[in-house]
């Protein structure tokens, strides 16, 4: 709601003001600082007067952590070096679609090495001497697993 309304007064280039109607109504209103003493009315049509509210604002260093970054080993102690040392080493913030993406290269990742492991097993396989062949079916054949990668 607040990023709403910060969004939408800096479309707007005009103050966001808190009013309350007679009939106690309480409603945001962006108002022209030329049209600030005309009558305000609500949507029930009762006169409405501003409030006085606390103003909006950002303190970029309001109750931040510091911590090491674990890619340079410089302290963070805001948000804007935050900002910094993340774009500067390659990161990004964490989003829930990340997961998505991630399981998804992993997965990809995942069979791309089993492909490999597969032919590598089956090449090897292939150049063995018979002798070996025979030993190695004859130990397989008395398995009673199924061999899967984690």
């Amino acid at each position: 709601m607040e990023k709403e309304r910060a969004n939408a007064l800096r479309r707007n280039n005009m103050p966001l003001y808190n009013l309350l109607c007679e009939n106690g109504h309480k409603f945001d209103r962006f108002i022209k600082l030329a049209n600030l003493d005309d009558p305000q009315t609500c949507e029930c049509n009762a006169k409405a007067t501003r409030m006085l509210s606390a103003p909006m604002f950002n303190i970029d260093a309001t109750n931040f952590p510091s911590y090491q970054s674990p890619t340079t080993g410089r302290w963070i102690t805001s948000k804007t070096q935050r900002r910094e040392d993340m774009s500067a080493s390659g990161c990004v913030d964490y989003e829930p679609s990340l997961i998505a993406e991630q399981n998804k290269r992993v997965a990809r990742e995942d069979a791309e090495l089993d492909k490999k492991v597969d032919e590598h097993v089956e090449k090897t396989i292939y150049e063995m001497p018979i002798e070996k062949k025979e030993r190695l079916a004859a130990e397989v054949e008395h398995f009673d697993v199924d061999v899967t990668r984690n």
